[in-house]
């Protein structure tokens, strides 16, 4: 599951963190699963137990493990700000390729509603929830929230 990419110039440990990040905010690891032990993640690689018990360290710091006498290492909930971290690095290769296209930032959050809502009515089938699911906007001149309507 774990894959290592030696040309990259982001740490080792650091490329492990995500990848797990990733994989526990998708659901491909659980609340109250054990994650695979550091033995196992460095046989695997081929790397120092060090470098993997850096990656748990800061998977721990973030809110995503914890450590448990006898369980190993033991994956929590994910909390909010690493959905949302994760959401963009998702996003970023996408924007760059769409701002490539010549897109302007409006055009492209129009693209993003206007998929949004395609997508929640293909989910659910109901086109009058579809407005609800839109993404709230925050005015930064008042404050107020206001959803904002591809206009």
């Amino acid at each position: 599951m774990i894959t290592l990419d030696s040309s990259s110039n982001v740490d080792t440990h650091v490329q492990i963190f995500k990848q797990i990040r990733k994989a526990i905010v998708l659901g491909i690891y659980r609340a109250g699963d054990r994650l695979p032990t550091v033995q196992a993640v460095c046989e695997g690689l081929g790397i120092s137990p060090r470098t993997v018990q850096a990656a748990y360290t800061e998977l721990a710091r973030a809110g995503l493990a914890e450590g448990q006498r006898s369980l190993g290492t033991v994956v929590c909930e994910p909390p909010q700000e690493a959905v949302l971290e994760v959401a963009r690095e998702m996003l970023r290769p996408a924007m760059r390729e769409i701002r490539s296209l010549g897109i302007t930032a409006q055009e492209a959050r129009n693209l993003v509603e206007e998929s949004w809502q395609q997508w929640f009515v293909r989910r659910t089938g109901d086109r009058r929830s579809a407005e609800r699911a839109m993404p709230v906007q925050h005015d930064r001149r008042d404050g107020h929230e206001r959803r904002n309507r591809g206009k």
